[in-house]
């Protein structure tokens, strides 16, 4: 399990075993601030990819890494441009990162034997989309979630067509999404009101349950 923290620090935590325990610490370079992370495998390996963007330089510069399961830096990927990347997910079949601007509302892709200047390729832009935060990605359906945390507005984007719509509102400020592809449901994190968003993708139209808040949660290790 990999715990990213907003100072950039990332802890490797082993959670098979009966007491979680800490593998490793470490931490992305300074000056820099984390925006998102999303796991993926390489062959049968566990990866991590974390996005962070920086404003010391005049132009915003973006930095993605990759770890691997013990916490190493295995890969780079860093540029400059006029938006920050505010979200990241990863399709392990097609071995492929994709991203997220912050402001214009795009969403680009590198893939994952990418060099490291490599400008990320343009996807496609979220209609209607104030600004994007947390994505996820059904790789099996070819499409793409993307939140608006400004908005409270889940999008969903066809990867094949270019085509994006609503599919759900009014959800707050959505800082994380999960998807899970065997049931047919994306998970989303609210910071605001301290929830989680349970939401069946495929009803008609797509239904949305609360699936954890303070109220119903006990304890926290």
């Amino acid at each position: 399990m990999f715990v990213l923290e907003q100072s950039g620090q990332i802890s490797v935590v082993r959670s098979q075993d009966s007491a979680p325990h800490l593998i490793k610490v470490v931490k992305i370079p300074e000056f820099y601030s984390p925006t998102d992370l999303a796991a993926g495998l390489l062959g049968s390996d566990e990866k991590l990819f974390v996005v962070s963007y920086s404003r010391v330089f005049s132009r915003p510069q973006w930095r993605l890494e990759r770890y691997s399961a013990k916490g190493d830096v295995e890969r780079l990927w860093t540029g400059f441009g006029p938006d920050i990347y505010a979200g990241v997910a990863v399709d392990s079949r097609r071995e492929l990162i994709y991203i997220a601007t912050a402001r214009t509302a795009e969403i680009h892709r590198l893939s994952f034997d990418s060099p490291k200047a490599k400008v990320p390729e343009f996807v496609a832009g979220i209609h209607g989309a104030s600004g994007l935060g947390p994505i996820a990605v059904d790789t099996i359906r070819q499409r793409l979630f993307a939140a608006d945390p400004l908005e409270g507005t889940l999008y969903v984007l066809n990867l094949t067509s270019g085509s994006s719509s609503v599919i759900s509102t009014r959800l707050g400020e959505p800082r994380s999404l999960v998807f899970d592809e065997s049931r047919h449901t994306l998970y989303v994190g609210e910071v605001a009101g301290r929830r989680v968003w349970k939401i069946y993708v495929d009803n008609n139209p797509p239904r949305r349950v609360p699936f954890a808040s303070p109220s119903t949660v006990t304890s926290i290790p």
